[in-house]
């Protein structure tokens, strides 16, 4: 699967990725204590992207007008996904 979006730097970029986490609601208590960013609230895209040693974690904060359910359904059946509207709160290695 691959994936377009805008690093915190401004740059557009093109990436393989491993799996993605829509979350309409936001953080949940049931999500990984790891994982949560408690300063970052509203419905998030959570992407996983594979690297050589370990991978890198973006969490994307979706726009009000961002139809998840059409994004997963375009991931699913293009193998493909435009989050470029999304902003970018956090660029992780893990």
């Amino acid at each position: 699967m691959r994936i377009r979006y805008v690093g915190s730097d401004g740059r557009t970029r093109i990436a393989e990725i491993t799996r993605v986490k829509f979350m309409h609601d936001g953080w949940t208590t049931r999500d990984k204590r790891n994982e949560v960013d408690e300063d970052i609230k509203g419905p998030l895209v959570v992407v996983y992207q594979p690297s050589g040693k370990g991978g890198k974690r973006l969490i994307m904060l979706a726009p009000d007008e961002f139809d998840m359910n059409a994004a997963k359904i375009h991931l699913l059946e293009k193998g493909w996904l435009d989050l470029s509207s999304c902003q970018m709160k956090v660029e992780s290695f893990y």
